[in-house]
Parts: C-alpha cells; sequence; structure tokens
C-alpha cells in the first residue's frame, strides 16, 4: 500500500492532483488561447493532449470522495466538508477572474451581474447563464457526481457502491445519446469517478483488482462509446497510475515541487483560464514571445493560486469544519440533556 502523510493523506494523489492542473493550464494557454475568441495560439506547438488532465481529475476526484465518505459519520458531515472545500474558494477565485477579465477591457470574456450572481450556485446554467470562466464546466459535474454519492451515505447503500456504480456505467450506454448537451457531458464522464471509486475499494482492501475487472471493464466500454478510442487509452495510462499508487511505486510524485503544485491544483484550476487569457495581449504588446507569455502568465496564476490557497482554502475549511463540530457537540450535549430529564 502507498504510504500516507501524517495528517493521512495519500501524498502521490496529491501530486497527481497537481499534474492534472498543470495539463490544463497548458492545454488552455498551447492550444485553446484566442485573443479575441478566433484568434492564434499562444504556442506553436499545442499541448493538446493536456485537456485529458481533467478526467484525470475527475478518477482523482472517484478516489478521494470514497475516502472522505467513509471517513465522514453522516450524510450531514459530508455536505459541510465539501462545502467548506469548493465554495469559498471558489467564489474568491470568482472574484479574482471578474476583476481581471474587467481590467483586461476583453468584453468576451466579461459576464454581467445576472451571471455572476447565478455563479455563486456554481450551476449557472440551470439558470441560463453563462460561467464567469470557460473551466467552470467541470464543476457542475463534480457537484452532481456528489449529489449522487450524497444519496448513497444517505441511504446506507455506500458499502454495496460497486451495484451502483455499474448500474450508472451500464445506463450511460442507453440514456446519453437521448439527453441534451449537458446531462450527455455528465454521463459520459461519470466512468472516471467511478474508476477512482474502484481503485479506492482496492486501496482498502475490500476488493481485488480481479473482482474489480468487470467494473472497470464497464467504465472502459462507457468511455469508448462516448469519446472513442483515444479516452479509452487515457483511461488505460489512469488506471496504470493508480496500479503504480497502489503498489508504492510513484516514488517519484514525492517530489516537493509537484507536492506544492497539488496543494494550490483546486486555485490554479479555477482562476488559470481567463486571468491567463487576460494577460496575453498586454505580454504580447510588450514584445514577449508565444512561449514567454505562456511561462510569464504561468508564474502569475501559480502565484495567485498559492494566495488563494493559503488565505482562503486552508483558513476557510479550518473555520467552517471547526464552527460544525461545536454545532455538532452542542447538539449531543443537548439531546443528552434531554435524555436524562
Amino acid at each position: 500500500m502507498a504510504p500516507k502523510s501524517p495528517a493521512g493523506r495519500l501524498t502521490e494523489l496529491d501530486a497527481m492532483r497537481g499534474l492534472a492542473a498543470l495539463l490544463v493550464v497548458l492545454f488552455h494557454y498551447t492550444c485553446l488561447y484566442v485573443e479575441v475568441k478566433g484568434g492564434t495560439r499562444a504556442n506553436d506547438v499545442g499541448v493538446w493532449w493536456g485537456h485529458y488532465g481533467v478526467q484525470l481529475f475527475f478518477a482523482i476526484s472517484g478516489f478521494v470522495i470514497s475516502m472522505s465518505l467513509e471517513r465522514t459519520q453522516n450524510a450531514a458531515d459530508f455536505v459541510v466538508s465539501r462545502f467548506s472545500r469548493l465554495f469559498p474558494t471558489y467564489w474568491a477565485a470568482m472574484l479574482v477572474t471578474t476583476v481581471a477579465v474587467k481590467l483586461s477591457g476583453n468584453p468576451n470574456l466579461q459576464v454581467d451581474g445576472v451571471a455572476f450572481l447565478a455563479n455563486l450556485s456554481m450551476l449557472p446554467s440551470v439558470f441560463g447563464q453563462p460561467p464567469v470562466d470557460g473551466s467552470y464546466w467541470t464543476l457542475a459535474i463534480e457537484l452532481q457526481f456528489y449529489l449522487f454519492l450524497f444519496g448513497l451515505k444517505a441511504t446506507g447503500r455506500f458499502p454495496s457502491i460497486e451495484k451502483w456504480t455499474a448500474a450508472l456505467a451500464i445506463l450511460s450506454f442507453f440514456i446519453a445519446r437521448a439527453m441534451p448537451l449537458q446531462i450527455v457531458t455528465l454521463w459520459s464522464e461519470f466512468p472516471w469517478f467511478v474508476l477512482g471509486i474502484a481503485f479506492y475499494r482496492i486501496w482498502t482492501g475490500e476488493r481485488s483488482l480481479t473482482q474489480q475487472l468487470p467494473l472497470l471493464a464497464l467504465c472502459a466500454g462507457s468511455v469508448t462509446v462516448h469519446n472513442g478510442l483515444a479516452s479509452l487509452v487515457i483511461m488505460g495510462l489512469v488506471s496504470s497510475l493508480f496500479i503504480l499508487l497502489l503498489k508504492n511505486r510513484l516514488g517519484l510524485f514525492r517530489q516537493p515541487l509537484l507536492q506544492g503544485l497539488g496543494l494550490i491544483s483546486y486555485p490554479l484550476y479555477l482562476i488559470h483560464q481567463y486571468v491567463g487569457y487576460s494577460l496575453f495581449p498586454t505580454l504580447k504588446e510588450i514584445g514577449m514571445s508565444r512561449s514567454m507569455m505562456t511561462s510569464v502568465a504561468l508564474i502569475v496564476v501559480v502565484v495567485i493560486a498559492w494566495a488563494l490557497h493559503h488565505c482562503v482554502e486552508v483558513t476557510s475549511q479550518a473555520f467552517l469544519r471547526t464552527r460544525w463540530k461545536l454545532y455538532r457537540g452542542q447538539q449531543v450535549g443537548k439531546r443528552r440533556v434531554s435524555l436524562i430529564l
């Protein structure tokens, strides 16, 4: 088994998250950057395969959220845990992105006040509004996956999660093509979460790799149907990473640089795209090459992500979780008093 840090974290998972974030950043900066939607690449050579970092994120989420569910006593604890982890940092990143885009003067990246308010929910499409940042499309999928796991936790069905996730993978073959685009995206991405869940159960010793092979085969079949053979190859590579993790063969991922990148991966993902796009025109005006523009933008967003991690992510999680524990303790105390009386 892969070793844990003193805080109970799998340090290699942090590094995998950091690598996933870096891949997505490089993909956006070298392949998707447009000065005014429809312009040119930021680099001559694009990291086109970097967009698969999103799928790596989803698989890691399946693993980590399974761990979080088993550590929480009930569904309410899970909700508080996920809220404190996601929303304060997301709201801060929204504000940073909105200010950066406003200062850039690029109208194609800006949203109005109504859209900003809708984005506070992390589900702006429900209100018919665009996201503050193009990268936020993945957050709606994460929330829907959390809702699925929340239902299993609340109804006591998490121990039989393989059965439910297998049903989900099978349904994805038949339902997705008849659904609207955003639901198709949801169904096509769910197998990546299921992949992470399957390997988490192997890591805990509750299942063997052989026992999980049918579930892994369902995931592979689903992503192939939805996204083609390229996604099947990527799923094979992601599965290999998890197998190496279970066998404690990812020593390279314990390097401090990757560990640090992993710690800031969430705020980095949230702020990198439109903040970076806002910088590119100015960097180009002062004569920077495309590669230099990418490097400078990467440094800037890493610094901002580091600040958000330390000033918002860490402090908000500590505050909200401490307040929740105090509240839960008070409620337990009141129940004990009522029983005595």
